[in-house]
């Protein structure tokens, strides 16, 4: 270290633009960038794993770095809130003019932050991507009426705000927390992510928003079982002011029991939202909901739909094709076919279409094992537009039955190649091409073209 100091030590020699440089990449190694792209579950924003400024202990080598660290403005626009309103007033000072990166985790108990979080929403017009979780206290709530013209990605995640004395008068600030969320007050918004909260909307939000992410967590376990309450109302009610969307990620948790309240809900007359802009769309949630879902929404420009249904007690609603079908019918014709993983393993059995065509418009549909495998394949592949199916790809770790056969060929007048892959696909590739000779009326002398139904076999082949 004694040399590592010396005025002479190369090292302590670095320009100081190629030092700060090395303090932003250490920075973000440590600490981590934030993901802007559309969230998934694996695709999750990593600003909220940052522990804090453990980033600095690289400047403490000599006056120097530390010279150099301090005057980097860039090193500074990563704001941590912390307990301490003063270390905020000097990292706000040391980012100058610079937009901002706040991470904002309050905690359980009120009022540990509301100081140094005070500081930094003072700065909320250069603020750009913010992060908040945890117990916001009544002094902050106001604050959040302020425009926020820089702001283009939020999180809330488990945001929890105080109880009002008087619930039904309840100013608006509180009720429309956060109030920025109004078009003229976030006019660049582009990212809204929702984690167990749900806000109710004043008006339109930005044009500019584009892509948002709604998570429903468990309400509560009664008797060792979880349960969630509400949320498609909610969900309905705020996408009718989200008219731009491009992507909508609806989640909840899965193989979570419906309370009382939430099967009520699904009775009930949820309101209708047409988002007219939407190309992707991905839903994990009982069938119950997600048909619910569905027949809510007016999609004319979608492109890609993934569909999870989580196991919930009830049996599966039949009615999930007809409303699939019916969203899927202003897409563009499918030219592919993929079922995979259909029998599955361990908990969780599903299947998956996933349809394609040159345009690349994806539909993949999961289900959990509340459908019989020989039940599922049947009703949702005569429930889709598949018609125009050129190409069929098959995982080899699946085993249909004969009837199930026949309903797909069914489904797929028009398929003309097979293919079978994954690690068993040599093996059942000869299974497969029996099977077909046999249901389309081809003997074991037979030329394939020659068939009693009609139809040719389709070529077959097995990609590893």
């Amino acid at each position: 270290m004694s040399d590592l100091i010396c005025a002479r030590s190369p090292v302590v020699a670095v320009p100081v633009e190629i030092l700060q440089e090395i303090f932003l990449h250490h920075r973000d190694l440590v600490h981590g960038q934030p993901d802007m792209k559309s969230a998934s579950r694996q695709n999750k924003s990593i600003v909220r794993r940052s522990p804090g400024y453990q980033w600095i202990a690289v400047s403490h080598v000599c006056r120097r770095w530390r010279a150099a660290a301090v005057y980097c403005s860039p090193l500074w626009t990563h704001v941590v809130v912390t307990h301490s309103a003063e270390w905020m007033s000097q990292v706000i000072v040391r980012s100058n003019s610079m937009p901002l990166r706040v991470t904002a985790d309050l905690g359980a108990t009120m009022g540990d932050k509301t100081r140094a979080f005070q500081r930094v929403l003072a700065e909320l017009h250069r603020i750009r991507t913010l992060y908040l979780s945890g117990r916001v206290d009544d002094d902050i709530i106001p604050l959040f009426e302020n425009a926020a013209p820089r702001l283009e990605r939020l999180v809330l995640d488990h945001v929890v705000l105080p109880t009002p004395v008087d619930p039904k008068h309840c100013d608006d600030v509180h009720t429309y927390f956060p109030s920025f969320l109004h078009r003229e007050r976030t006019p660049r918004l582009r990212y809204l992510e929702l984690d167990a909260f749900r806000p109710q909307l004043r008006g339109p939000c930005a044009d500019s928003l584009r892509h948002l992410v709604f998570r429903h967590r468990v309400a509560g376990t009664l008797m060792g079982k979880r349960y969630t309450g509400p949320c498609l109302r909610t969900l309905l009610d705020a996408l009718q002011n989200m008219p731009s969307l491009e992507s909508l990620a609806f989640e909840k948790e899965a193989h979570a029991t419906l309370d009382p309240a939430a099967e009520a809900e699904l009775q009930s007359s949820l309101p209708d939202a047409a988002l007219p802009c939407l190309r992707t769309l991905r839903i994990h949630a009982t069938a119950e909901e997600s048909v619910a879902l569905l027949d809510r929404l007016s999609l004319p420009a979608l492109t890609s739909l993934t569909l999870s249904c989580a196991r919930n007690s009830t049996e599966y609603p039949l009615t999930l094709p007809t409303v699939l079908a019916g969203t899927l019918s202003a897409v563009p014709e499918t030219h592919a076919l993929h079922l995979a993983r259909f029998t599955g393993s361990g908990f969780h059995r599903y299947m998956r279409f996933t349809g394609y065509a040159a345009s690349a418009p994806t539909f993949d549909v999961m289900v959990d094992r509340g459908y019989g495998r020989d039940e599922i394949v049947p009703i949702v592949s005569g429930g889709l537009p598949l018609q125009a199916v050129r190409e069929l790809v098959i995982d080899s770790q699946e085993e249909m039955s004969e009837g199930t056969w026949r309903n797909v060929l069914d489904a797929l007048p028009n398929v003309s190649s097979i293919a079978v892959t994954g690690q068993f696909a040599q093996q059942r590739l000869y299974d497969v091409r029996t099977c077909l000779k046999y249901i389309l009326g081809v003997g074991e002398q037979g030329d394939e073209s020659d068939l009693s139904t009609g139809r040719r076999v389709p070529v077959l082949r097995a990609v590893n």
